[in-house]
């Protein structure tokens, strides 16, 4: 199982966070993606061999990380 974090420092400065988000490995596996700002998870999806690419926008004014 392989697994994987980022973190982006936003310095209260950033206004908004955008990714994109699918499952290109033919793993089979079901994967979690998560937004979490701050400590807390604001965005949660799964993500399954064939899904559709997901695409995400998030205003982020004003958090920190």
């Amino acid at each position: 199982m392989y697994g994987g974090e980022r973190t982006w420092q936003l310095n209260r400065q950033s206004k908004t966070f955008s990714a994109s988000a699918g499952d290109t490995t033919l793993s089979g596996y079901t994967i979690t993606f998560s937004v979490q700002i701050d400590g807390g998870t604001i965005k949660e999806f799964a993500i399954a061999l064939g899904d559709e690419v997901k695409q995400l926008t998030i205003a982020v004014q004003e958090w920190f990380r």
